[in-house]
């Protein structure tokens, strides 16, 4: 058999094996990339739903504004929640 070569720790925590990372804090939520991908996914179903034969053109009409006011509304909670959480509104 052959021996494996021990190999030294590289970093002061990789000797202390009692070392554990402490969690990060949360990350914020950029609340443009949610809006954004928030319509991109309901335009993507609108599509769905007109290719499947769900909804015809006129009640696209409808559902494609709902989409945007509902990616909206999303995207004010997110801010007013990732603001209360850095303290920025009380």
């Amino acid at each position: 058999m052959t021996e494996q070569p021990v190999t030294e720790p590289t970093t002061v925590l990789d000797r202390d094996p009692s070392y554990q990372r402490a969690p990060g804090p949360a990350r914020p939520v950029k609340v443009a990339h949610l809006v954004v991908g928030l319509v991109f996914l309901g335009i993507a179903a609108l599509w769905a739903l007109d290719a499947a034969g769900v909804a015809d053109g006129g009640t696209a009409r409808y559902l494609a504004p709902a989409v945007l006011v509902g990616a909206g509304i999303l995207g004010l909670l997110a801010l007013l929640v990732s603001s209360r959480r850095q303290g920025g509104v009380r």
